[in-house]
């Protein structure tokens, strides 16, 4: 490597001068100053550094680092710390058992101050599983208990783990993906990764290393040790309530929130034991000793202040190091001592960012006067830095050569630096500011219930009945046969006991909230609402067709292929595309290039990378002469979106301009007059830019954000506007993709479900009104420079809240009161000053739910969050969370032994559902529903509220179905009636809402495939199936055959199978009556079904494949 071995002499020369202090070290040079450390000392190196931009810099050169980051959390809020700072804990602690000499750890000063375990305790915390070892599937879900694990039917996120016979899957901490582990008589026959959200393998794997959710290993003896180590240490008479609390929950096992106190039980402290050979880099000694005495002093005030308040906490005496102690752990190990970043030295940060031309000439500048070295991070990159290179005039060689040129190097270095009169070392990331990741794939949540999360109380409905509330699964007798039966419950308590093998006809209920009122079945008001409602659909599908086809009529713009500023434009975007971006890109590209003009609807939720998409459509118009204007319903998002465009666009001659009452009168006379003139490329504003007065002469997109928002003047307005142009509608409201399936053809939609990498799911902690608690997260996020929100959705006690929180904030926080009863200019003055960072506590009602997009607030309380309804609760939280760094949702309440049911349910979902991606399950009922309404209309919003969304969208599907091909012949749904022949037994899934959902996924499959689809699934996550399961699978076979005949029904009952043909049924009657003689055990009856006759002998999957062979020959 060429950089390391130019580099690689400089730090010989320094250290050889016995200096006290080394220079400061900017971007990659600490890197590449780690690796030369390792190499020259052969031991692991520790960096002790509290410089946040310089762990960002080890991290992204070297992403398999250890990590041992900043403790956030304080012991008396009896809070765990973020998955993700757990994860790096853990990963850091497993390598410092080994003997390896080759490893690098980065620490945070504060890191270092706690207990460390021993060896001996973090290895028996790990669970390491390979392909074909014994392992024990009961031993192992016991353990995993003991870890932290939770116990659950179905894994979906990180900490979870679920046994089933002999397969076991678990969602460890540390990996991205839930694994499957299959056994067969206590040998592991495979260990597979499986998707989260369709519960189906992917890859086949060889070992798994399994982390611990805390370090703490849950025995009964482990238990009581914890309990009475609590008794003595806090004995004070202030501590008697809390103490006996906390024995209480140690007891039984709640020990969420307890690692701060998990050291307890540890004999000592291991830190000079697990670093006892490493070498140790201290940089900025005097910003770690402030940082190391500032934690030590607020855990010393947290202590001072819980004690005599009745709070347990920790004294820092007894349980953290002193500073001396700390110092006398630096003195007690090699080590070097780097300078503070702005230090005078040799060593230069280099900042080269700027537009594409800027940033040619001051490479061509550098060339000029030093050597100049470009790192890629692959081939690939190389041969688009070589373009840009060539395109600018700029020489290059791979190799070092003698004539002025720069020398392209592959490294994994990201942060350029130079080193004084010798040369500069700079990267495309240096090039093109950002960091890009790897790209995410989708993750997309189905959104009809698939029965997998059916429970009694919830409300279905009966295609026949209506509306009922389901009470549970019941094992009925039926003619001498067994069968599960649903139990539905309509209006005045009547009763329906509907088999399993009738589950096509029902569906999960979904309305807008509210009271549910149940279908009668003493009445024919049910039948009568479907009718009504089925000859409207049909009317509106009919006007969706018409429309479509109008608009493909239309001429549009037709703009040409991506031009090389497109794709310069695109490369310079900071982060790498999710693969829902990539197909939305596509796809608004496509409409753009297509002769009719484009008119589509781009979902997804905040943060996940609409802004983006939208633009790569602007620079395209703007590339190409035309104008573009982006509305927005209200001034503070017009605002964002021109900040947001500003930056983005800032490298290319391209004239962005706002129009809103927070641009002067004189500004906004100019800007519409260059507007007119064409002088103007972006437009960015409010409604102001459907006033007559804003001419925009070569306008040639429209971009809407959040159209349902705007009046029906402004609508009106906007369809004039519309027309012939390309228009594109960002919408933040989650629709379902079976909602984009219904009306395939007929609305154009882009959905974005997957979030951009980094992204945290946010930490949401279920707390009462606790001053200390509230106090010290204030703090906490202030000191990190963050800002925080605080939800109170009762005006009359706002203010008093108010005074509250600032009496709980540190002296100097800005504090803001913002409710929609404040006249509108002054409630968006407060928001744009909380935007703007000038507040740093904002105090609001639920006004925020649909606000701003601020990715350093990453704190919010909801006080009364009992009140609240769940999707309005995630809509909440998700105003935090949009950056990398981790956010704290508290939910406080009068606490939970006093809350309803409906109303712990809905917090306990809020607290499980924090994965990101939750929203489409999440708020299925608010959000989804008024997603519909916005799309399809108030009046078909109000046909969902009658009949439910799932039955809405089939009606609709049928009737855009029957009338885009009047000739297609509609199959039978054909019902299988098998008894308890055929089934799922408990013993196989024990799970009842699990057996629903496999029972209606067969009853629903249209096709062999989907058949084999829910078969396979089963399969992977259960095993083989048995004997009752393999007769189930042979008769839905059966049914598809029939189903294609247009029969009926097909019942198995004792020793005789009947067949129920339909009026319009396929079957070749005449061949029926040629084969009857001569086929045994079966007659034709008078009626017109006909009857097959099991052999005495005959098993039942024989008896079955024959009936299905019978049928298919009748075809």
């Amino acid at each position: 490597m060429n950089l390391k071995r130019i580099v690689f002499p400089f730090f010989s020369s320094r250290l050889n001068r016995d200096e006290e202090m080394f220079p400061p070290l900017p971007g990659s040079l600490l890197t590449l100053f780690l690796t030369y450390l390792k190499e020259k000392t052969g031991k692991p190196i520790l960096l002790i550094t509290a410089d946040e931009s310089a762990v960002r810099t080890v991290k992204r050169d070297m992403p398999q680092i250890n990590v041992l980051p900043e403790i956030a959390v304080l012991p008396s809020s009896f809070l765990s710390p973020h998955l993700k700072i757990k994860r790096q804990w853990f990963h850091a602690l497993k390598t410092l058992t080994s003997s390896s000499t080759s490893t690098i750890t980065v620490a945070h000063p504060t890191a270092l101050l706690p207990w460390f375990p021993d060896s001996k305790t973090i290895l028996s915390l790990f669970i390491s599983v390979t392909s074909k070892s014994e392992l024990s599937v009961m031993s192992t879900a016991e353990k995993l208990a003991r870890l932290g694990y939770d116990s659950t039917d179905v894994v979906r996120v990180r900490g979870q783990f679920s046994r089933r016979g002999d397969i076991l899957d678990i969602f460890p901490i540390n990996l991205d993906a839930p694994v499957r582990i299959e056994t067969d008589f206590d040998t592991i026959a495979s260990i597979r990764s499986f998707d989260p959200i369709s519960q189906r393998s992917m890859t086949e794997l060889e070992t798994v290393e399994i982390y611990p959710v805390r370090l703490f290993h849950d025995t009964p003896e482990n238990r009581e040790h914890l309990a009475d180590q609590f008794s003595r240490e806090f004995s004070s008479p202030d501590l008697e309530l809390s103490l006996e609390e906390k024995r209480r929950l140690i007891q039984h096992g709640e020990l969420e929130g307890f690692d701060h106190y998990f050291h307890l039980i540890w004999k000592e402290n291991n830190l000079e034991t697990l670093f006892k050979n490493h070498f140790l880099l201290i940089h900025n000694p005097s910003g770690i000793h402030s940082t190391a005495e500032a934690f030590l002093m607020k855990i010393a005030n947290d202590y001072e202040q819980a004690t005599p308040q009745g709070y347990i906490g920790l004294d820092p005496v007894s349980h953290f190091l002193s500073l001396d102690e700390l110092h006398s752990f630096f003195n007690s190990h090699d080590h070097t001592l780097v300078a503070a970043s702005g230090t005078p030295g040799p060593f230069r940060p280099l900042t080269i960012g700027g537009k594409a031309l800027a940033v040619a000439e001051t490479i061509s500048a550098t060339l000029r006067k030093m050597p100049v070295i470009l790192g890629v991070r692959s081939k690939g990159e190389g041969e688009r830095i070589e373009n840009f290179l060539f395109e600018n005039g700029i020489a290059y060689s791979r190799k070092p050569v003698e004539r002025k040129a720069v020398l392209l190097e592959e490294t994994q270095c990201r942060t350029g630096f130079e080193i004084e009169g010798h040369f500069s070392f700079l990267t495309t990331a240096d090039l093109f500011p950002g960091k890009r990741g790897e790209r995410r794939s989708p993750a997309h949540t189905p959104f009809f219930s698939d029965f997998s999360d059916i429970k009694p109380g919830d409300h279905v409905v009966h295609m026949d009945y209506g509306i009922a509330r389901y009470e549970g699964l019941r094992t009925m007798s039926v003619d001498e046969a067994s069968e599960e039966c649903l139990e539905l419950v309509f209006h005045g308590e009547s009763r329906v006991m509907l088999p399993v093998s009738r589950l096509h006809l029902l569906q999960k209920y979904q309305g807008s909230g509210g009271t549910v009122q149940l279908s009668s079945l003493r009445s024919s008001s049910w039948q009568k609402t479907r009718k009504r409602i089925q000859k409207e659909v049909s009317q509106y599908a009919e006007e969706l067709l018409t429309l479509y086809a109008r608009r493909k009529l239309a001429k549009g713009i037709a703009f040409p292929p991506d031009s090389i500023w497109q794709r310069e434009f695109e490369e310079i975007f900071p982060f790498d595309e999710t693969e829902d971006q990539v197909q939305a890109i596509e796809e608004i590209k496509k409409d753009m290039e297509s002769p009719a003009p484009m008119d589509r609807l781009l979902c997804g939720d905040v943060g996940f990378g609409k802004t983006e998409v939208a633009m790569r459509a602007v620079f395209k118009a703007v590339d190409n002469g035309r104008q573009v204007m982006v509305l927005a319903p209200t001034t503070v998002l017009a605002f964002q979106h021109y900040q947001t465009f500003q930056e983005r666009f800032r490298r290319f001659p391209m004239e962005i301009r706002m129009l809103s009452r927070f641009v002067s009168e004189a500004q906004q006379k100019k800007t519409l007059k260059e507007t007119g003139a064409g002088e103007v490329d972006i437009l960015i504003g409010t409604h102001r830019l459907l006033s007559k007065d804003v001419i925009v002469p070569k306008l040639g997109l429209l971009i809407v954000d959040e159209e349902q928002k705007f009046g029906v003047l402004h609508k009106e307005r906007m369809k004039m506007l519309k027309q012939n142009i390309e228009v594109l509608s960002l919408s933040a409201t989650p629709i379902p993709r079976t909602l984009n399936m219904s009306v395939m053809g007929l609305k154009d939609i882009s959905i974005i479900e997957s979030p951009p990498r980094d992204r945290l799911a946010i930490n949401t902690y279920h707390i009462v009104f606790d001053p200390l608690t509230i106090s010290e997260a204030i703090q906490f996020e202030l000191k990190r420079g963050g800002q925080v929100y605080f939800v109170n959705n009762h005006v009359r006690t706002i203010e008093t809240l108010a005074k509250t929180v600032r009496k709980l904030s540190p002296p100097g926080a800005r504090i803001a009161v913002a409710h929609g009863q404040l006249p509108e200019a002054e409630l968006e003055a407060v928001m744009l000053r909380f935007f703007r960072h000038e507040i740093d506590i904002l105090v609001s009602t639920a006004i925020i739910e649909n606000g701003m997009d601020v990715s350093i607030a990453n704190t919010m309380f909801i006080n009364e969050s009992h009140t609240f309804g769940l999707s309005q609760l995630y809509q909440l939280r998700g105003r935090i969370g949009r950056s990398d760094k981790p956010a704290y949702a508290y939910l406080i309440t009068p606490g939970k032994h006093t809350l309803t049911e409906d109303a712990r349910k809905r917090l306990q979902a809020l607290e499980e559902f924090s994965h990101l991606g939750a929203g489409f399950r999440i708020a299925m009922l608010d959000l989804e529903l008024r997603g519909a309404g916005d799309l399809l209309g108030a009046r078909q919003s109000g046909h969902i509220n009658a009949i439910g969304f799932e039955m809405y969208l089939k009606m609709l599907e049928n009737a855009v179905r029957k009338l885009k091909s009047t000739d297609e012949a509609v199959e039978e749904e054909t019902v299988l009636e098998i008894g308890q022949w055929g089934r799922i037994p408990s013993d196989y899934i024990e799970s009842s809402s699990i057996r629903l959902s496999f029972y209606r996924r067969m009853n629903m499959a249209t096709s062999t495939e989907k058949l084999k689809q829910a078969v396979d699934e089963m399969a992977d996550r259960f095993g083989t199936p048995p004997p009752p399961v393999r007769a189930l699978i042979s008769g839905q076979r059966v049914r598809l055959i029939a189903r294609k005949l247009g029969i009926l029904s097909i019942s198995f009952k004792g020793k005789i199978c009947t067949v129920t043909p339909g009026e319009n049924h396929a079957l070749n009657v005449e061949k029926l009556l040629t084969i009857l003689p001569e086929t045994p055990g079966v007659e034709l009856n008078s009626n017109g079904f006909f009857r097959i006759e099991k052999f005495s002998d005959e098993e039942i999957d024989s008896f079955i494949s024959r009936t299905g062979e019978l049928l298919a020959t009748l075809a």
